[in-house]
């Protein structure tokens, strides 16, 4: 039987959050995830799903890569799956590839990838080896507790505090949280700037 991965979705919109913010990008959402968050703004990826082979995905790629060659393999969670075959083809057609993951997990393929955003969550074990790859790091802050488990990471930069939702709220508490933070050398406030714009 021909390897499949479970896609819930791929389109074609601007990276909205962290540095690769602005940039126009391939998203390609893969279905299932580890955890489950109360926040979590991605929700229909947990069950819903079609099963694509490598193959296919690559009809997909063609489809797009008159447009970018940038690709953010997001979920769900991607590191539930091999992607080592899709990793050749997106090398292959040249693409840029940029992961997000929760960091609870860790697989090989990681080291072919060009950009990591690891977005840890409260409660959940992170793994080292995964946080050691990381090109930025990502916390979505819902309440106060959440800007001291992002401490834990510092120092590292950069680092994101992403109010949820894009909650005026969390923003304001986020921004008098780094007037007086000893890490603000290091974190940035971030917003969901695709949202904001509904660029989807």
């Amino acid at each position: 039987m021909k390897p499949s991965l479970p896609i819930n979705e791929y389109f074609l919109s601007v990276q909205g959050e962290g540095v690769n913010s602005g940039r126009l990008a391939l998203f390609l959402r893969f279905g299932k995830c580890n955890l489950n968050c109360s926040f979590c703004d991605t929700r229909p990826a947990l069950t819903q799903y079609r099963n694509m082979s490598p193959a296919k995905i690559q009809k997909v790629l063609k489809q797009y890569k008159h447009s970018t060659r940038f690709i953010v393999l997001t979920g769900g969670e991607p590191l539930l799956h091999d992607l080592t075959p899709l990793i050749k083809i997106l090398k292959r057609e040249s693409f840029t590839i940029a992961v997000e993951t929760n960091g609870t997990l860790y697989k090989n393929w990681l080291q072919q990838v060009d950009w990591i955003t690891v977005s840890p969550k409260p409660g959940s074990t992170i793994i080292g080896k995964t946080l050691e790859t990381a090109s930025e790091l990502k916390f979505v802050i819902t309440r106060t507790s959440d800007l001291k488990f992002a401490e834990q990471f510092m120092p590292f930069s950069p680092a994101f505090l992403m109010p949820a939702n894009n909650k005026k709220k969390l923003a304001d508490m986020i921004f008098a949280y780094l007037k007086k933070s000893p890490y603000a050398g290091h974190l940035k406030l971030g917003f969901q700037m695709q949202k904001v714009f509904q660029l989807q």
